[in-house]
């Protein structure tokens, strides 16, 4: 997602990736750079001799991937984790690897992870958007059964209708911004009154938030 962009995915890549994927990764976001950044060869081995101290004193289970985007595939289901980055959109790479990766999944139950939802304070974000708008076509296409994305720190559900070859269907769109915990006021305060999908949920609700601002916000800002 995009807050792991915000440092040019360095601190995802030592964590996540394999050292040398990681390596490679940051060094080549270097030379696109024409190497005018503060970042060395130096730094790039601090990250990930730190990352991996971490990983021994937590014993978690990390340094294993090569790219910011991954699948993992069973017999009857499928997990596509999307690289959205900041501009909630993927490259002809990670696209090309998507489809193949969709193909491969015909007839399972599939799971679509993103950095950024299609659908959050009860619009759909991908309208006006036509990179995000055609990832969310894409998705479509493929029959895939719920999307789940943060970003937006609500947790909201949408159920969407769609047509395809063989019948209807409907996609189910999760946002677990903070794990749906309440962290920060926004789209309940401007929730349309009529929502872009009819099942539609949301926590917290308008009224929450602003019970919420009452019992809190010291008379100072009272006025804002």
């Amino acid at each position: 997602g995009n807050h792991d962009w915000y440092d040019a995915l360095e601190g995802f890549a030592a964590t996540f990736f394999e050292p040398d994927a990681a390596r490679a990764a940051m060094r080549a976001r270097v030379d696109v750079d024409n190497h005018l950044t503060s970042t060395t060869d130096r730094h790039i081995d601090q990250l990930i001799a730190e990352a991996t101290r971490l990983k021994s004193e937590y014993r978690v289970s990390v340094q294993h991937q090569k790219l910011p985007y991954f699948q993992f595939q069973t017999s009857n289901f499928a997990l596509f984790a999307i690289d959205t980055g900041v501009a909630r959109c993927i490259d002809e790479t990670q696209r090309a690897w998507l489809e193949e990766a969709l193909k491969s999944a015909d007839g399972k139950f599939k799971l679509a992870l993103l950095g950024h939802p299609f659908f959050a304070g009860g619009r759909d974000v991908s309208e006006g958007d036509e990179d995000f708008a055609e990832l969310k076509t894409l998705l479509e296409r493929y029959e895939v059964d719920i999307v789940m994305a943060g970003d937006t720190h609500d947790l909201e559900y949408y159920s969407e209708p769609i047509k395809m070859a063989s019948g209807s269907k409907s996609i189910r769109h999760f946002v677990n911004g903070g794990g749906g915990a309440y962290l920060s006021f926004g789209t309940s305060l401007d929730w349309p009154s009529t929502p872009v999908t009819d099942d539609w949920a949301i926590y917290p609700s308008r009224a929450q938030v602003v019970s919420k601002i009452n019992a809190t916000a010291p008379l100072w800002k009272r006025p804002a």
